[in-house]
C-alpha cells in the first residue's frame, strides 16, 4: 500500500506534466496566414476596363483635320498609358497592404513582448 506521501508525489506529477505540456503547447507557432490580393481588382474602376478608345478618323481628308486626328489619338494614348500606371500603382499599394496586414496577424513569439 502506497503512502500518502508518495500519492501527492504522484499527483503533483501529473500536475506539472499536464501544466508544462499545456504551456509548451502555447509557444508553438500558428501556421502563416497567407493573403491573396484578390480583391485589389475591385480596386479599378469599371470604365478603365473597357479601355480607352480611339479617337474619331477625321471627317475631311486635310492635312489639317489628319493633324488634329493625330494630336487626338495622343491624347487618347496619353489617357491610356496613365490609367495603366494608375491601375499599377493601386494594385501594388493594395498588395504591400495586404502583405503588411498578413505579416502583423501572425502570433507574437512570448519572447517578443519583452
Amino acid at each position: 500500500m502506497r503512502s500518502r506521501s508518495s500519492r501527492g508525489l504522484a499527483i503533483r506529477s501529473v500536475v506539472l506534466l499536464t501544466l508544462l505540456g499545456a504551456g509548451l503547447s502555447a509557444c508553438v507557432q500558428a501556421p502563416p496566414v497567407y493573403l491573396n490580393a484578390s480583391d485589389c481588382r475591385k480596386l479599378i474602376p469599371a470604365d478603365w476596363r473597357r479601355g480607352v478608345p480611339s479617337a474619331p478618323l477625321p471627317a475631311d481628308t486635310t492635312v489639317g483635320g489628319w493633324v488634329a486626328f493625330g494630336d487626338a489619338q495622343t491624347g487618347q494614348l496619353d489617357l491610356a498609358n496613365a490609367r495603366f500606371s494608375d491601375a499599377d500603382e493601386i494594385i501594388a499599394n493594395c498588395e504591400n497592404l495586404l502583405r503588411k496586414a498578413g505579416e502583423e496577424s501572425q502570433p507574437k513569439s512570448w519572447w517578443k513582448f519583452w
